[in-house]
């Protein structure tokens, strides 16, 4: 229906002579605007939005700690051993950041609802605030013709005199109803700025939580995976430079041995007993030493596959 048609139609139901019909117009829209109200004002006294700043705090918070712990800063600087203090300090608050984490995710589908709620909320304020203007215009409108007639009606007879006269108070009583209405049309545009302002600060709640879950948590994970992977990677390389330190201390050993025992027995050949005693030792000598190489075969090889297991664990 043409919007002008609707308010004379408006118009032409109100009674002006009639009491009651003034206090029931626009009451409908006018109740509407004001459950509107209630309902954003139980919105506005949840704490999802405080309550997601306070975890988004908690979380930063922690992240500085675990920085001025002391947590290694560059691949270069990541020494044996270096990370092992901010590697405890990671596993003590781990549990309370995933924690958090969970939490902010809820938190962040509640937001979300929050705001479909509240755009349904507004469009239902913007639809009662258009139907209250409406109204307000066929009340103006009735008040305009209402008074061409009373200015009329008093020029006429005494009869005609009295009726202008009680048309000029249902006049008053109308423009007071007008009154009225229209504080109730600027409570309903104030509503649709506290909605937006209110829709505005949800999403960019939801906007930093969403960042934080999908890209601040999974970097401090991958930096904190690499950081101690790489500890790990020179732990098993100093721990396999001290076995091959060992281990060539070990042949060395064993060769003079061995170089010994040859020259011993090639001064006492002719000492049989000699030589079979030296010829048992010769051999638990040689078999020392290929149990030494075996072993330091056996310990490159538990380094190479702990370096790929780590190298694995790294990956991102």
């Amino acid at each position: 229906m043409d919007e002008q048609k609707e308010i004379a139609q408006i118009a032409s139901g109100l009674n002006i002579d009639e009491p009651n019909s003034i206090i029931r117009f626009a009451s409908g829209a006018q109740n509407s605007i004001s459950d509107i109200s209630n309902r954003l004002l139980r919105r506005m006294n949840t704490d999802t939005a405080e309550r997601s700043a306070d975890i988004i705090n908690e979380l930063l918070k922690i992240f500085d700690e675990l920085v001025d712990a002391g947590a290694p800063k560059g691949l270069a600087r990541f020494l044996p051993g270096s990370f092992s203090r901010y590697e405890k300090r990671f596993d003590d608050m781990q549990n309370a950041i995933y924690s958090l984490a969970g939490e902010l995710d809820i938190m962040r589908i509640e937001l979300l609802k929050d705001n479909a709620i509240m755009e349904k909320l507004y469009i239902e304020n913007l639809s009662e605030l258009r139907r209250l203007e409406k109204y307000i215009a066929a009340g103006e409108a009735v008040i305009d013709y209402s008074k061409k007639e009373a200015t009329q009606e008093k020029s006429g007879d005494i009869m005609a005199q009295n009726k202008a006269a009680e048309r000029q108070i249902a006049i008053s009583r109308l423009e007071k109803r007008l009154h009225n209405l229209r504080l109730s049309r600027t409570m309903a545009m104030q509503m649709a700025v506290q909605m937006g302002i209110l829709k505005d600060n949800n999403t960019k709640i939801a906007e930093k939580i969403n960042i934080i879950l999908t890209q601040t948590l999974p970097l401090w994970q991958r930096q904190t995976a690499l950081a101690s992977g790489l500890d790990k990677q020179k732990t098993a390389l100093e721990s396999q430079r001290k076995a091959n330190i060992t281990a060539m201390e070990q042949m060395k050993q064993k060769t003079e041995e061995i170089n010994l025992l040859a020259k011993s027995m090639q001064e006492n050949k002719g000492d049989a007993a000699f030589m079979e005693e030296a010829n048992i030792k010769l051999k638990q000598a040689v078999e020392d030493a290929a149990k030494i190489q075996e072993s330091l075969r056996e310990s490159t090889k538990k380094t190479s596959d702990d370096i790929d297991s780590i190298n694995r664990d790294m990956r991102i």
